[in-house]
């Protein structure tokens, strides 16, 4: 029983882990920054000017994260604050794309992973059962007649 109790102890077990935290954190949000605002720009090129601006406050927002870490050295509310972009990017891209047959909601198995590492456990069981939540939602909404084209 304390080997489980090891296992989700939302502590980190030594400064390796606690580092490479920080690390994974910096790295996903720098790289989310660049690429959201690169595909913004490629969207304002082609004249895709919504879903353009949701990527230009993505970057924006990934951005001032980091920015925000580095004046805090906190990962709680960045990260946070990122789990909560991506899930309303992800709820508009998945509407957009039709529902739960959406090909972007691959991306869903991400949360756990990500959250959970950076977070600890309970905040990864958190934004687990979010992302569940919307999954069921969307499910239903098909059931009940909503179709996305």
């Amino acid at each position: 029983m304390s080997y489980l109790k090891k296992i989700f102890n939302p502590e980190f077990a030594d400064n390796f882990d606690q580092d490479l935290a920080h690390k994974l954190f910096l790295f996903c949000a720098i790289s989310i920054a660049i690429a959201t605002l690169s595909m913004a720009i490629v969207y304002f090129i082609y004249n895709l000017t919504e879903i353009g601006y949701i990527q230009l406050a993505t970057s924006i927002v990934s951005g001032l994260a980091v920015l925000f870490y580095y004046k805090t050295k906190s990962l709680s509310i960045p990260m946070h604050l990122i789990m909560l972009v991506f899930l309303v990017t992800s709820i508009y891209r998945i509407s957009k794309m039709g529902g739960i047959e959406a090909p972007t909601f691959y991306t869903v198995f991400l949360v756990p992973l990500y959250s959970g590492f950076v977070l600890g456990f309970k905040s990864g069981v958190f934004w687990t059962l979010i992302y569940l939540v919307m999954a069921v939602c969307f499910h239903y909404a098909t059931i009940h007649g909503y179709k996305i084209e």
